[in-house]
């Protein structure tokens, strides 16, 4: 997909609302057990085409070891705050 493609697909369309099922699923869950989560999903351009970045999960961790998966942030305060600077500051790494 390319990065026009992407943006007219994507770009200014309405969330779509869960399925029925999901919701029958979590309605007994304890919505203040719950904390506030995202993903990020990084794109990259290369030869006019969009990709997915993704990280392998080190050897030594206990769940998940070297899947390769999402990077994870664990959304801070300030990240919060000032989300955009934030992630500007990640991408110069």
């Amino acid at each position: 997909m390319t990065k026009s493609e992407f943006l007219s697909r994507f770009q200014l369309q309405q969330t779509e609302d869960y399925h029925k099922e999901t919701k029958f699923r979590t309605a007994n869950i304890d919505k203040g057990s719950l904390r506030e989560a995202s993903v990020l999903i990084g794109l990259v351009e290369r030869e006019a085409k969009l990709h997915v970045i993704l990280t392998k999960r080190a050897s030594h961790l206990k769940h998940h070891p070297g899947r390769l998966a999402f990077r994870v942030v664990r959304l801070s305060q300030a990240i919060k705050a000032r989300p955009l600077q934030h992630f500007e500051r990640q991408k110069k790494r």
